[in-house]
């Protein structure tokens, strides 16, 4: 086991004016610690009805996630091992994330398949 850094850079950045007062621009880097044999990424076809799990619940560390919905109409339900939706990824949307020891991650298609490409970072 060899432990590697993951540089995660966000930009968050208006064009206009937010409530005609203020604009933002605003980078942020981190870097993350990962354990390189725990390193996953696939694309898949994300079905509705039924969840695909990512992460178990019986992970007990912290997995950082990097994950993004292909399809252009269709969102994404984010969820926990234990089904409890917590977030939404709309058509095209990506996210980066940390998901807690314990928890899991599912996703669940809204009304058609979407695809979905993803990245698991398991910390040390």
């Amino acid at each position: 086991m060899a432990n590697k850094n993951l540089d995660i850079t966000s930009t968050l950045a208006t064009i206009e004016d937010v409530l005609g007062i203020f604009t933002l621009k605003d980078t942020e880097t981190q870097t993350v610690v990962y354990d390189d044999t725990n390193v996953s990424s696939a694309t898949i076809s994300v079905a509705t009805g039924s969840a695909s799990q990512l992460i178990a619940s019986s992970v007990a560390k912290v997995t950082y996630v990097w994950i993004k919905n292909l399809d252009t109409a269709n969102w994404v339900s984010l969820e926990n091992d234990a089904g409890n939706i917590w977030g939404r990824l709309m058509p095209g949307e990506f996210n980066v994330f940390s998901v807690a020891p314990s928890v899991g991650l599912e996703v669940q298609a809204d009304t058609a398949a979407v695809q979905v490409v993803y990245a698991l970072f398991q910390a040390p």
